[in-house]
């Protein structure tokens, strides 16, 4: 089907590792953070299945403006396939997710690991280690143009007073949680290269 959003392809082309990561930078320090972000996602997804579009939660924000920039998640991931953290920072997060959370004591750790232990859901712990390895897999399944327009049919399907993927849920269900773990790896990339390096340093 036809999609009336367009890719912004130039506009938000991306040429670099360390332009990527500056976009990235500016996505989750600077505008929102990281739940921010997958919670604009799951509202997307929880209208694409709905008959009846609750056009309060979609517009304007979640459809034109948050939508569109979670464009610039998918653009970055693919020039942030070979940015894998460091074996010290990847140590540190064996530890962490070798315990249940409840184990934890929080209060004996630096506030990344809160967030590293409180945000990734839909990643395994072998991709919590190696968030690079679930990039690698995303854009051999569709390149990031494709995606980029898989991301906008959703955006266009969730304004339909109709469910569109009748039929075809399991499909849609699958293309959701790799957009939801393409934004949790991001994210852990963002988190090694920006803090647990400081703080080791």
């Amino acid at each position: 089907m036809e999609c009336n959003f367009k890719t912004f392809k130039r506009r938000f082309r991306i040429s670099s590792e360390n332009q990527a990561l500056q976009e990235v930078d500016n996505l989750l320090e600077s505008i929102a953070g990281f739940p921010y972000w997958v919670n604009k996602m799951k509202i997307i997804q929880q209208q694409v299945f709905n008959h009846e579009p609750a056009w309060e939660d979609l517009f304007p924000d979640c459809i034109f403006y948050q939508g569109k920039l979670i464009l610039k998640f998918i653009y970055a991931g693919e020039h942030l396939i070979n940015c894998r953290p460091s074996p010290l920072v990847s140590a540190q997060w064996d530890k962490i997710i070798s315990n249940q959370p409840q184990d934890i004591k929080l209060k004996n750790y630096p506030d990344y690991v809160k967030l590293l232990v409180e945000s990734p859901k839909h990643l395994t712990s072998e991709e919590i280690l190696d968030p690079c390895s679930f990039l690698n897999k995303f854009y051999r399944k569709r390149s990031a143009i494709q995606w980029a327009k898989r991301w906008n049919q959703f955006r266009e399907y969730a304004t339909f007073t109709y469910s569109i993927c009748e039929g075809d849920e399991g499909e849609y269900l699958e293309d959701f949680e790799y957009f939801l773990k393409l934004v949790e790896a991001i994210y852990l990339i963002h988190l090694s290269q920006k803090y647990i390096p400081l703080a080791n340093s």
